[in-house]
């Protein structure tokens, strides 16, 4: 009798279990199905462990389930709160979130929220974004938002694409001025324009508390959806997600928004690697020179200033970064400013945009196809292993320089405060976000968000209802959604993961 369920006795045991192994034997001898004994055997052995293992917040089965507890993954999980199924019972869901990290891309005092992109369905996003975070104030009862006007500053190298920026406005319809250094220094006397700069104005800018948006999130989304684990594999053919606790936890939908550490889990997974690399950025504080001077410096009277740059500007160069940024062609980098918030720091926060030394290690995989020197980053032939939290002298040397010569009324020899983040610099051939269905999982499943390369936090809210929508609708084939609008179309096709074909393999490039 023992002969017959040896087989698959053994195999069940190797995969699930003695005890499973076991009562499959058993049922395998008096059924003989073999592969019914082995879908059952699994199923115990998931029920049993997860009674016993990882947080109680996390179900052994779910409609949506959320990788990334940052701001992408929650607005997501807000965004599927509100969801129903075809039958119209509401969509399940839960967020786990990886509780060791403490530098990451959501973490901080404030971010920038602004129309001002060259770029149409940008601005159409933006637009849906601004709706939902105030929204989300409407349920905390919490200022998140601080308006403030945008200025948007071109200089002689790049007044070329300053045109860019008024056809999308005129298209739009959204009111802007174009101003001279005079009309700047009249309209923001804390501003100094070089004679050869031009500005362009846009009012609907605004600064948004980075830490109280994340907060307000968890708030809407609710405790109980919120879980603590981490993330160790995927499997699409079975929809399990296998936990560091050892909890399995089935799913209908997943959404893998798992900033800088999304190739990691894909490649433990065996999955095809998302083309982008994490790069370790730096903020930077200013204080005025004069103490009475703050006012001056605060949302209420300062602009938010992006300066738009193709190379090298205001940086001295160091002994331990000589390298120079190579010319992209229309590729808008430079400096970023935010002025200081009431309530907040008390002093005004700079930023040189996606210039930060990029880390490989097992943790922040790199994609095979990756060429570091070709990279739109002045340093492709740095890299480190681990994330740094010391100050990088080459990064604030950039906004010292522009410090001295934009906003004199700060003490620009030095910051007084500095913090670091991550990007996750997207490397597509379009250098353009990732977002959409991971072309490994079948019908749609698995859902990634990433390579948003700094500019993600303000597009969170209208990228999490567009995840939760293509998750839910995979769950039913489209169920009681109605028909995508044309912004979500739009989006499907720009951001999809497989437009370049760049993750085609899963093979990785980690620590050398």
């Amino acid at each position: 009798m023992w002969q017959y369920a040896r087989q698959p006795y053994d195999f069940v045991r190797r995969y699930c279990g003695k005890k499973c192994a076991l009562v499959g034997a058993w049922i395998y001898f008096r059924y003989g199905y073999f592969n019914d004994t082995l879908e059952l055997a699994q199923k115990w052995k998931i029920l049993i462990t997860n009674q016993f293992v990882g947080d109680p917040r996390l179900p052994s089965t779910v409609d949506v389930l959320v990788l990334g507890g940052g701001v992408m993954g929650l607005s997501a999980a807000w965004a599927a709160s509100k969801l129903k199924r075809k039958d119209g019972s509401p969509v399940s869901f839960v967020v786990v979130e990886k509780s060791d990290s403490t530098i990451t891309s959501s973490w901080g005092e404030s971010r920038i929220l602004r129309l001002a992109y060259a770029d149409e369905m940008k601005i159409r996003m933006m637009q849906r974004s601004y709706a939902l975070w105030s929204a989300l104030e409407g349920i905390v009862k919490e200022e998140l938002m601080q308006p403030s006007p945008m200025l948007t500053i071109y200089h002689d190298t790049t007044m070329h694409l300053l045109k860019n920026l008024t056809t999308a406005y005129n298209t739009l319809g959204i009111t802007y001025r174009e101003l001279s250094p005079r009309e700047v220094k009249k309209e923001y006397p804390m501003v100094r324009l070089k004679r050869s700069d031009v500005a362009i104005e846009q009012t609907d800018g605004a600064c948004i508390f980075a830490t109280e948006a994340v907060e307000a999130l968890k708030t809407a989304v609710g405790d109980d959806h919120i879980a603590e684990d981490e993330a160790v594999s995927v499997d699409v053919h079975n929809r399990t997600v296998t936990f560091g606790s050892g909890k399995i936890v089935k799913y209908g939908s997943l959404i893998l928004a798992c900033g800088s550490w999304t190739n990691q889990l894909l490649h433990n997974s065996y999955l095809g690697l998302m083309n982008y690399i994490t790069t370790a950025e730096q903020f930077t504080y200013y204080e005025p020179k004069k103490a009475e001077d703050l006012p001056l410096h605060e949302t209420s009277k300062m602009p938010i200033i992006i300066s738009i740059v193709l190379a090298d500007f205001c940086r001295k160069p160091i002994p331990s970064a000589l390298h120079n940024r190579p010319h992209f062609p229309d590729r808008e980098l430079g400096i970023y400013c935010l002025p200081a918030l009431r309530g907040g720091i008390g002093a005004v926060k700079v930023g040189q945009h996606q210039d930060g030394q990029i880390i490989r290690s097992l943790q922040h995989i790199l994609p095979f196809k990756v060429q570091l020197p070709k990279l739109p980053v002045s340093r492709s032939s740095e890299t480190i292993k681990e994330v740094p939290v010391e100050k990088d002298p080459y990064l604030e040397s950039a906004t010292n320089g522009f410090i001295q010569q934009y906003l004199p009324g700060l003490d620009g020899t030095h910051a007084c405060s500095y913090g670091r983040c991550l990007y996750q610099l997207s490397c597509m051939k379009d250098y353009d976000f990732i977002i959409g269905a991971h072309w490994d999982a079948p019908d749609g499943r698995v859902q990634v968000a990433t390579g948003f390369s700094g500019e993600g936090f303000k597009f969170a809210p209208v990228i999490g209802e567009f995840l939760a929508t293509q998750a839910v609708r995979a769950l039913d084939d489209e169920g009681a959604l109605p028909p995508p609008s044309r912004l979500f179309r739009e989006m499907k096709a720009r951001f999809d993961p497989s437009r370049d074909l760049a993750g085609e393999d899963c093979q990785a490039s980690s620590s050398s």
